[in-house]
Formats: C-alpha cells, sequence, structure tokens
C-alpha cells in the first residue's frame, strides 16, 4: 500500500469512529431531553424511521442536520462532537451535562410526577438508563 493509500483508509476508519460516535451522542443527549426519537424527527423536518437510522449510525448525520439537531436539543454542536468538555470516554474530563437531572431544583420527587403524567416517556428513561450504565432495572413492583 503507498502512504497515500493508507492516508486515506486511516481518514475513513477516523471517519467511521466520529460518525458512530456523534450518532451515539444524538441519542445520549436526545436521552437526556426525554424525548422521543419521533419528537426530535418532527423538529428536525425528518421521518422517526430516519432519525432511527441517525442514532445507530446506519446513516451519516450531515453537518447540517447536527446543526438542526444541536438546536432543537438545546446543546452547542461541540457536545456531539469527541473531545468536548462533557466527553466521557477515558481520560476525558467529566463534567455535568446540563439537563433534567442536573437542573436546580428539580428533584427525584418531581421526574417521577413527570413520569407518571407523561407514561410514554417511560422507554425513554430507561433507555438513558442502559446508556448511562444503570443496568439495575426496575425497583420493584409499581
Amino acid at each position: 500500500m503507498s502512504g497515500q493509500e493508507v492516508a486515506v483508509s486511516r481518514r475513513r476508519l477516523r471517519e467511521a469512529e466520529v460518525g458512530a460516535y456523534v450518532a451515539r451522542r444524538v441519542r445520549e443527549l436526545r436521552l437526556a431531553r426525554v424525548t422521543t426519537q419521533e419528537e426530535l424527527a418532527a423538529m428536525v423536518g425528518v421521518k422517526r424511521e430516519s432519525m432511527s437510522r441517525y442514532e445507530s449510525g446506519e446513516r451519516a448525520i450531515t453537518i447540517a442536520l447536527l446543526l438542526d439537531i444541536a438546536a432543537a436539543l438545546e446543546h452547542p454542536v461541540e457536545a456531539f462532537l469527541p473531545g468536548h468538555a462533557g466527553d466521557h470516554r477515558a481520560g476525558a474530563p467529566r463534567t455535568p451535562d446540563p439537563g433534567l437531572g442536573s437542573a436546580p431544583g428539580v428533584s427525584l420527587a418531581e421526574v417521577v410526577a413527570m413520569l407518571r403524567q407523561r407514561p410514554d416517556l417511560v422507554p425513554s428513561v430507561l433507555d438513558l438508563l442502559a446508556v448511562l450504565g444503570d443496568d439495575t432495572g426496575p425497583a420493584g413492583p409499581g
């Protein structure tokens, strides 16, 4: 392989890694906002099925779409990119992402009350807990 072919191969690998990272961050930040794929898709003008493909990494997210997603989720575009202050990869500085759980004055009881009013969001919350690594599951019968 020539030097140019190696460089192209490395670039393609890096593009795939960054694309997968961005897709994962879209899902994480959407779940942190307790927003469904359908709601986010409507906000940015795509079908829910397309949003699912973007989040899974099956379909590449364009820069224009990422700007729309960032605006819809009320995050700076940098929050979706590797190396940002909220990047939780090994060795990256850990800072809390703004969201429901870190908002001043929001108690767990208020979150539970909200979920009782919007039971359709429970699957998204469970997905968020899975993304955050909480595999303890629901606490007993409810």
